[in-house]
């Protein structure tokens, strides 16, 4: 029998294979994508309410679609109604790819 050290020292070269963990991180990511959802008339009226209730430092949670996945963020926002955006720290959301909202503080 083969001691575990030496078993495992065998597959050792395919971590050599550069980018391999990242391709399949990636096809990972792909296959868990999702279709966007059709919002309800109740949550669309819903997040227009709240867009009219934001202020400058006003604290919202957000869920918005992006590339097949939803995310949620916490935090200060910008509306920019003419460009219909939502602008984060760190991301711009488009107003069409918001699932919902809701004013913390």
């Amino acid at each position: 029998m083969m001691e575990r050290e030496k078993r495992a020292k065998q597959f050792a070269p395919f971590d050599a294979l550069t980018g391999l963990k990242d391709a399949i991180r990636l096809k990972e990511y792909e296959h868990n994508a999702k279709m966007k959802k059709d919002l309800s008339d109740d949550i669309i009226e819903k997040i227009s309410n709240n867009m009219k209730k934001i202020e400058k430092k006003t604290i919202v949670k957000l869920k918005y679609y992006y590339e097949g996945h939803e995310y949620e963020y916490i935090g200060n926002i910008k509306l920019n109604i003419v460009d219909l955006i939502i602008e984060t720290k760190d991301k711009i959301i488009s107003f069409n790819d918001l699932l919902d909202l809701d004013i913390l503080a």
